[in-house]
């Protein structure tokens, strides 16, 4: 009976190790979508920014850059981390913040953050007023 089962522990003790040792690339914050208006006008040539760094409210350690169209129109594709893959060990605060640079003046306009393993699937639309008050609630969010 133990003669049987050494072939099948063999083989689940390669394979979990296996996964000890496999790097993957994960998405760390969601998809965005998004337009920018100043008084119910697309605002044009903004700078849209992204930062994964806690408490960078205004995105000074961005990592990603994004400029709104003509019609106030940006997105911008998920931030990426490679890591190796420990089997049930892979949970993290993933913690995300979008936002604008207008007229020499950075708006925070989203916040959030996750704690969970794997990627990150979501997409985020974000409509947003430069002009609403107060101004930690610039945008609507939706999924």
């Amino acid at each position: 009976m133990i003669s049987k089962l050494i072939p099948s522990l063999s083989i689940v003790s390669v394979l979990l190790l296996q996964g000890c040792g496999t790097v993957q690339t994960r998405n760390i914050s969601p998809y965005f979508d998004g337009v920018l208006k100043l008084n119910d006008e697309p605002v044009s040539n903004a700078t849209i920014l992204l930062s994964i760094t806690p408490d960078d409210p205004l995105c000074r350690h961005n990592i990603k850059s994004t400029k709104t169209n003509e019609n106030g129109q940006f997105n911008l594709t998920p931030a990426k981390k490679q890591q190796s893959y420990i089997p049930f060990l892979n949970y993290e605060l993933d913690t995300w913040t979008v936002c604008a640079e207008y007229n020499n003046q950075k708006y925070s306009l989203h916040t959030d953050n996750r704690y969970e393993g794997g990627n990150i699937a979501a997409s985020y639309i974000l409509k947003c007023d430069l002009t609403n008050k107060p101004a930690d609630k610039l945008c609507t969010v939706s999924r």
